[in-house]
């Protein structure tokens, strides 16, 4: 296994703007924070425990994720944040020699690990003429190259572009049961009509990934989770062992409250984005 520099990251984090500034901080997240301070958010630290049971993810945090898009919790594995996410779900599913299907253009760090766990990286290939759009062919053609998995954006990363739910299904549905699709959610609740919604498990093999990252600004609370079948949230905690021990306890904590407060979230969704 060999780790090489991710370049984009690489610069946005040895290229951050300086405090006070009106540059967009990329590393973490181009939404302005809605809040600075913990009393900000509502909360006091006076009582707040710094330890607590979050082996395999703080069930507070859990149960509010599960709560947000209507899945059990059995199906949310936490994580801090949608990369990490992503990496653990690579981890627990690859294998070297795979070939997995990778949109392009595409977001650097979703296409980086999955050639540093040793797969090969099958291109599916988004075309401006097209407007950037896929197409079940275009899933076919993948399918025909022997992949096992195939990995998205929506909306897609760079270009914006939505893939609508139905198209996804229909993608996922193609695969079926020998190929897995993961989505990453991380903006998807910017587009009209997908406030506190998700597509992971609307198929068996469809799984996906988000975080409080984007759509609300919390870059620096590193929240992040996949929805994904029980039996393989079970597998990714069991991978994450290898990561390290636990989360820190009290960033767990803040994010259990800041999801299960629904009227905040609501609130910060609403200033920037228009919902129908």
């Amino acid at each position: 296994m060999r780790f090489s520099t991710i370049r984009y990251m690489e610069w946005v984090k040895t290229s951050l703007p300086e405090p006070g500034s009106n540059e967009i901080k990329l590393a973490t997240s181009g939404m302005p924070s809605s809040a600075a301070t913990i009393k900000e958010l509502g909360l006091s630290l006076q009582n707040a425990p710094i330890t607590g049971a979050n082996e395999y993810g703080f069930n507070d945090v859990k149960e509010a994720i599960a709560a947000r898009y209507d899945r059990d919790i059995d199906e949310v594995f936490y994580a801090q944040g949608t990369s990490m996410s992503n990496f653990v779900l690579y981890a627990t599913l690859i294998e070297p020699g795979m070939k997995i299907a990778v949109e392009t253009p595409v977001y650097e760090c979703l296409q980086a690990p999955i050639e540093a766990l040793g797969a090969d990286i099958i291109p599916l290939h988004r075309h401006e003429e097209s407007g950037w759009r896929l197409t079940v062919d275009d899933i076919r053609k993948v399918v025909e190259q022997g992949v096992q998995g195939i990995v998205m954006t929506s909306p897609h990363n760079p270009t914006g572009v939505v893939t609508s739910d139905e198209e996804l299904l229909a993608f996922a549905r193609e695969i079926a049961p020998d190929a897995w699709l993961l989505v990453d959610e991380v903006y998807r609740e910017w587009i009209p009509g997908k406030y506190k919604t998700t597509l992971g498990n609307n198929e068996p093999n469809l799984y996906t990934t988000s975080s409080l990252t984007k759509v609300f600004g919390f870059g620096d609370l590193r929240a992040g989770w996949a929805i994904v079948p029980p039996e393989l949230a079970k597998r990714m905690y069991r991978t994450y062992d290898h990561m390290g021990v636990i989360t820190p306890f009290l960033s767990d904590w803040v994010a259990a409250k800041v999801l299960a407060n629904d009227d905040y979230l609501n609130t910060v969704h609403s200033q920037y984005h228009a919902r129908d």
